[in-house]
């Protein structure tokens, strides 16, 4: 459930709405939450969830090449009171997934110019019967190889809709971890520069009391600006992070959300705990999205193989029908008025002589197979080496990450020492400023080391592909 965070400024055509804040409760958005909202508001995982429906459309329209089909013509021609002809034809074509085709007609004839070859009985006659392919798709055809092409689209959807979740939620958790560390930053030049002043002023104070020389405070002052501009710079690259991290937060209804300046981020611990919990995801290498992708292209050549392998094959098409007259076939009269000679067969043959367009087809499959099995084999290689690689450096910025909290500890304990000694007349403000220095420099290497660190995390995820089974 979305926490108590959701104190945020719905930016609408209608207007704006806000929700204020208890200055009791801090506004912390928690990562987890903000992962959900991604999950399932964000525009870009909201389509890539259409893949299903996307699958199920290919499917159908690949299975639509076995609907059957009603087809009609009529002619009628007259010249000069002459009635040359009057030609009625119906058909119903069924056709089958074994490539054999069923239909049945009704057909017409009337005139005195009538193709003998189109005359049957003033009543017209009813055919039904059947086509066969003997050779060219008898076992396999284009229909056919369709509707696997078609099953095997919808694993390829989903290997493609996987890759899009995955940069999305890596993109979002570094989103989320660069504005907590700029925040944090923030936070620490904030301190900092108030630390800063609180000295310029006591330095002020001690001067007009001839206790401190006039230089001192001119020293004060300096250091005082520079932490000052320090903070702007700090601000300046907080509002652009916390501006992208803001792009994205959508509502139900693809609406973009604004969060309150009160809303802070989760606690690094916290961060840490849940990003570390993401290596427990399964992460067989075959399994990747981008590997999957690559099979199910090596699947659909192969299918589209087999496909083109049978247009080498001579075509040959046997059609046999039963004729019967209009009245017979009304009356359920048919099988009885049935006789050996009211029938209709045909054959027909073709075969290019050279084949060279289906055997050059073919070879253009085997180079375009052997492409993809290369590109397989490096992108493999690849995802492998990377993995590796950054399982190396994981623990070398985990290390780093807790060596430089210690060291900003230690600098802290150092500030404040020195600053007690300051204040009770026994240091420089020379020593108080080196201190101070060497404070705030630990303190933002701290922050850069844990946003390396998550970061490095997180794209060690991203290539073992695991990001999107975080999807709600």
């Amino acid at each position: 459930m979305i926490k108590r965070w959701l104190f945020i400024v719905l930016s609408a055509s209608q207007g704006l709405m806000a929700q204020s804040l208890s200055a009791e409760d801090p506004a912390i958005f928690q990562v987890e939450d903000f992962m959900v909202l991604v999950a399932r508001n964000h525009p870009v995982a909201r389509a890539a969830s259409l893949w299903e429906q996307k699958s199920t459309a290919q499917l159908g329209a690949a299975r639509g090449a076995w609907d059957p089909v009603v087809s009609g013509a009529w002619k009628e021609k007259e010249y000069r009171e002459t009635p040359y002809y009057n030609l009625f034809s119906a058909e119903l074509d069924v056709p089958t997934p074994l490539g054999i085709q069923f239909y049945a007609t009704v057909n017409e004839a009337r005139g005195n110019y009538v193709n003998p070859q189109n005359y049957f009985t003033e009543d017209g006659v009813v055919q039904l019967g059947l086509d066969i392919p003997l050779l060219s798709g008898l076992l396999y055809d284009e229909q056919r190889g369709a509707v696997k092409i078609a099953k095997t689209l919808a694993g390829l959807n989903k290997a493609e809709r996987d890759l899009v979740l995955n940069s999305l939620f890596y993109e979002a958790y570094s989103s989320y971890v660069q504005w907590t560390t700029d925040y944090n930053r923030l936070q620490l030049l904030d301190t900092v520069v108030q630390i800063a002043e609180d000295r310029r002023d006591f330095v002020l104070r001690s001067f007009e009391r001839g206790a401190r020389p006039a230089i001192d405070t001119l020293e004060a002052t300096i250091a005082y600006r520079n932490r000052l501009v320090a903070r702007q710079e700090a601000l300046i690259s907080y509002i652009e992070t916390y501006a992208k991290f803001q792009s994205f937060l959508w509502d139900s209804v693809g609406n973009p959300l604004y969060l309150t300046d009160e809303v802070q981020p989760d606690y690094p611990s916290r961060i840490e705990n849940v990003v570390l919990l993401l290596g427990a995801l399964n992460a067989n290498i075959e399994n990747h999205p981008e590997l999957r992708n690559l099979d199910a292209q090596l699947e659909i050549n192969r299918i589209e193989r087999r496909m083109k392998l049978e247009k080498v094959k001579p075509k040959l098409d046997v059609s046999a029908s039963l004729l019967n007259s209009v009245n017979g076939f009304a009356q359920n009269d048919y099988w009885s008025v049935y006789t050996p000679d009211n029938y209709f067969v045909g054959i027909k043959w073709s075969t290019p002589l050279w084949l060279r367009t289906s055997r050059n087809e073919l070879k253009l499959n085997n180079v375009e197979r052997q492409e993809l099995e290369w590109k397989r084999i490096n992108q493999r290689q690849k995802l492998l080496l990377n993995i590796a690689a950054l399982e190396r450096q994981i623990e070398s910025r985990a290390d780093q990450w807790g060596t430089t909290q210690k060291i900003t500890q230690e600098y802290e304990q150092l500030l404040r020492a020195e600053q007690r000694i300051f204040f009770q007349g026994g240091s420089s403000l020379f020593l108080l400023n080196s201190r101070e220095s060497a404070y705030l420099s630990a303190g933002l290497k701290m922050w850069d080391n844990f946003s390396k660190y998550i970061k490095t995390y997180l794209e060690w995820q991203n290539e073992r592909g695991t990001l999107f089974l975080t999807a709600p």
